[in-house]
């Protein structure tokens, strides 16, 4: 299906990008409900929230993307209907892959190497705290993972238990996701009912790769609550600025809202108009000179592709032509 190409802009000061859509990923031969989405060394790494699998994909640039079973976490614990996986994140110095999840009793974190062989587990049913996103920080690093409650734990790089600090309170319950600016830490978070609102929060008075220190706040408030398991959060550092992409699962949006972090300003919002009927997740990956945005599609198991400042897509090899 040819959608055509559209193009509009984030502006920020003396700069722009631009944004432009090219091509729609299909993941679901592959996957079930595609959520978290994180990119490294030019693979894109989908976990998947109904059947609790972790795809990777190669060649996102090409028209023809490769998408291929990375990780099977269907049996790893008994997984209750309306539980999955919530989150992902890789070690950009290793290529460990870490994919974390809520299976209803408590948190499961599993580390795989870059070729998808288990290295650890972390299955932790104390208290009844249950995880959801995650993200590395800090220079050791560490897993910093917002639990479904409310409130983060600091989990130790190889999974054999927790840091010295190890859990800090939230400013509001459902943390969804969570990501890292400098020592800052945002997480997404959704709520089950009014007054509670769909927002993010933000945690400052810290340093990166130790909780002692933080406070929360609300840093953004929506204007529904959606109760929706996945919605994540992204920070895409761009120039000289750095956006906060936010996956806002309110009722009649659904859309990847993209914020000046410094400002607050909401520069875009990516929806039903630029193919995003379903936003679960966003990342941004380089290949060579050319970046793209992705962002996966829950609902329609798809990942939608944007170009940024003029990327294009590149012709696989089975698109080329017959003589």
């Amino acid at each position: 299906m040819v959608w055509g190409i559209m193009i509009f802009c984030l502006t920020a000061g003396a700069f722009a990008q631009s944004l432009a859509w090219l091509n729609s990923i299909d993941i679901s031969e592959d996957g079930n409900s595609g959520g978290n989405i994180a990119f490294h060394d030019g693979n894109l790494y989908v976990s998947t929230f109904n059947d609790r699998k972790v795809l990777k994909i190669t060649n996102g640039n090409y028209t023809t993307p490769t998408v291929a079973l990375f990780a099977d976490l269907s049996a790893k614990v008994t997984w209750p209907t309306g539980r999955g996986l919530q989150g992902i994140a890789v070690d950009s110095a290793t290529g460990d892959v870490y994919v974390s999840g809520d299976y209803g009793a408590g948190r499961l974190v599993v580390k795989y190497n870059s070729s998808g062989a288990e290295l650890a587990s972390l299955i932790d049913s104390t208290g009844g705290h249950r995880n959801a996103g995650c993200v590395l920080w800090g220079s050791t690093p560490s897993l910093l993972l917002c639990q479904t409650g409310s409130g983060l734990f600091n989990v130790k790089s190889d999974l054999s238990g927790y840091e010295a600090t190890a859990y800090l309170s939230g400013a509001n319950s459902h943390a969804r996701d969570v990501c890292v600016v400098g020592n800052n830490i945002y997480v997404s978070r959704t709520s089950i009912a009014l007054p509670n609102v769909d927002g993010i929060d933000e945690f400052t008075g810290g340093a990166a790769g130790d909780l002692t220190g933080y406070a929360a706040a609300a840093w953004f408030a929506g204007t529904a609550a959606s109760s929706q398991a996945v919605s994540g959060i992204y920070a895409w550092n761009y120039a000289s600025a750095t956006y906060l992409c936010w996956a806002n699962q309110t009722t009649g949006a659904r859309s990847l809202d993209i914020f000046n972090q410094s400002t607050k300003a909401l520069y875009q919002s990516l929806g039903a108009t630029e193919n995003v009927t379903d936003a679960r997740d966003s990342c941004v990956g380089t290949f060579g000179a050319s970046s793209y945005l992705f962002v996966t599609n829950g609902a329609q198991n798809n990942i939608q592709v944007f170009g940024i400042d003029g990327a294009t897509l590149e012709t696989s090899v089975s698109d080329w032509p017959m003589y």
